[in-house]
């Protein structure tokens, strides 16, 4: 799996090899669709820690910034912080 936001690969040639693009805020949010307490205690460990720790709610407006705005909602929609509200 290749995960990039570059639309210049070539999907079919990559298929061909077995190799899927994938959008990395999709694959984000289907991973959270999976796993959500896992991806959350994640999000919420990685908060901790970035930039020398931050809010929950700053770490996801960060991410939806990024472009995958449908992990922070979904991360914002399942945590119990309430900075972190839709």
């Amino acid at each position: 799996m290749l995960l990039t936001r570059d639309r210049g690969y070539l999907r079919a040639s990559l298929a061909e090899h077995g190799v899927t693009v994938r959008e990395p805020g999709g694959f984000l949010a289907d991973t959270f669709g999976e796993q959500p307490s896992a991806v959350l205690r994640t999000l919420e460990e990685q908060a901790k820690v970035w930039g020398g720790g931050h809010p929950l709610n700053e770490l996801l407006d960060a991410i939806e910034r990024a472009g995958s705005g449908r992990l922070a909602d979904l991360a914002r929609a399942a945590s119990s912080d309430p900075g972190t509200e839709p």
